[in-house]
């Protein structure tokens, strides 16, 4: 079968139903525990609490903390479609020269200056992520299938990570990696002929141009599994969650250390403080997250955090952001993006909602 009739076949079967689902596998994960006992929640808590304790002693370099330093200075390595337009009153200039590519039922929406600039007809789409050359990595389909590459808007899609069964590919970055333009994804091994033990989340990396694709081992597994992954200046930094309990963690590259953004009076007082979907900014200074409580109405809130000094930058509540409708967070050091399943992304610039994005869906920009 020709990959263009794999494409088509994926399609069809999925015609019926076009919207984004509001939770992945890493919501019904979430969701699915948060009605377990006190007990159980509590004993995940502590085993999760215990893997960040270990992992910040082992590697970081000094004294560890709330805060994870800058990279190395030589480091290594939604849910309506269409294009009706929403009130826009601002959206990130791209002055930094990236586009903002928005995954909707009907394909790939290019905006430019909360303006849109163009339209790739690809059926469902569950995430692009811009190459910064012009061509996009995307995933086609409503659930984490192979990643496909268009070179160009109008070129053939070209299967570059294919799926296997009891397979989840999730799509997280185009970056630039010493130099190379490289996809950063996980793939996690599950299923029922799969035992619990031996169910496995890989950090991967692969050179777009030439697919050598290094394996930088695990992050997730049966008890837990990665809602994003951001990488920058040889650092990759994993939101996981693991028993309804969330947190940072340095997986790879760069310095040591975790970050917590739980005050201590969060800690203490609602463990379950939902935080997740970190991104870093390009230079590696800042890092922004959602953060918020499962158990109250009120809207999730877009952090910026100093990745130096573990100071809070900013602070600005989202409105209609809850752990069931974020899809994705973007965070350039100036302008955030906080893509939602129910209405358009909302854009953060100056500590403040500027204004949404002219269509709904899941905003993507490349590294």
């Amino acid at each position: 079968m020709t990959l263009e009739d794999r494409i088509r076949e994926e399609l069809s079967a999925e015609a019926a139903g076009m919207a984004f689902p509001p939770g992945s596998i890493e919501r019904v994960t979430r969701r699915a525990v948060r009605w377990t006992s006190t007990v159980r929640v509590a004993a995940g808590l502590a085993a999760a609490l215990a893997v960040v304790f270990v992992v910040a002693l082992i590697t970081s370099p000094g004294p560890t903390g709330p805060a994870v330093g800058p990279p190395d200075e030589d480091p290594g390595t939604t849910v309506s479609t269409g294009v009706e337009p929403t009130v826009t009153t601002s959206a990130p200039a791209g002055s930094d020269g990236r586009s903002t590519a928005i995954a909707t039922p009907d394909g790939i929406v290019l905006v430019d200056g909360g303006e849109v600039v163009d339209h790739i007809d690809l059926g469902p789409v569950m995430l692009a992520v811009p190459d910064g050359r012009g061509g996009f990595v995307v995933q086609i389909g409503q659930s984490a299938r192979s990643i496909l590459w268009l070179s160009a808007p109008g070129a053939d899609p070209v299967e570059v990570v294919p799926a296997d069964a009891g397979v989840v590919l999730r799509l997280h970055e185009v970056t630039e990696i010493d130099g190379v333009t490289s996809v950063v994804y996980t793939v996690r091994r599950s299923g029922p002929d799969v035992a619990p033990e031996d169910v496995t989340e890989e950090l991967r990396v692969m050179a777009l141009d030439t697919g050598e694709e290094t394996n930088l081992g695990p992050v997730g597994g049966y008890e837990s599994t990665v809602l994003r992954v951001s990488h920058t200046g040889g650092r990759f930094v994993a939101s996981k969650i693991a028993e309804g309990y969330t947190w940072f963690e340095v997986v790879a590259g760069g310095h040591g250390g975790f970050v917590n953004p739980r005050t201590e009076e969060q800690a203490a007082d609602d463990f379950l403080v939902w935080v997740g979907h970190g991104v870093q900014a390009a230079d590696g200074v800042t890092m922004a997250f959602l953060r918020g409580s499962p158990r109250s109405e009120a809207p999730f809130t877009f952090v910026v955090v100093d990745l130096s000094t573990g100071e809070e930058l900013m602070a600005v509540p989202v409105e209609g952001a809850h752990e069931t409708t974020i899809t994705r967070l973007e965070w350039d050091g100036r302008a955030g993006i906080v893509s939602l399943a129910d209405r358009p992304a909302v854009v953060i610039e100056d500590g403040a909602v500027a204004g949404t994005l002219p269509v709904t869906g899941i905003a993507a920009r490349g590294g």
